[in-house]
């Protein structure tokens, strides 16, 4: 009987996608957005400078307004192109990336046959 290894995964990330998991796991993959011209200069005229950030995994959309010269934060926004495949439901606490990461590990063994490994220890059913 091939061994397993029992992995406990948080039942909120039964429905995330891959994508979703590795976001959560690892952090987004920001890159840069350049502003156009017009925006620059509207936001020039109130004070204020805006950073616009695309993840390249999961395509979340990170927008950060900044007053000048302070370069204090008015306002922040993530907009989640899957919000209800990425957030978690409301009221159920905050999810750590350790969660998303074995949940990530749990499916890569799903399959795993570990009967030829050496494993000290009894492995749990």
């Amino acid at each position: 009987m091939p061994k397993k290894i029992a992995i406990e995964v948080d039942y909120r990330t039964e429905e995330m996608s891959e994508t979703t998991l590795q976001c959560r796991a690892m952090g987004h993959a920001w890159q840069h957005v350049p502003l156009t011209v017009a925006r620059r200069l509207e936001l020039l005229q109130v004070g204020q400078t805006e950073r616009i950030r695309i993840c390249l995994r999961c395509e979340a959309e990170k927008t950060i307004r900044r007053d000048l010269p302070s370069y204090d934060v008015t306002y922040v926004n993530i907009k989640y192109k899957d919000p209800e495949g990425y957030l978690v439901p409301a009221g159920t606490g905050r999810m750590r990336r350790q969660e998303a990461d074995k949940a990530m590990l749990a499916e890569e063994m799903r399959n795993y046959d570990l009967s030829a490994l050496e494993i000290s220890g009894e492995l749990p059913e």
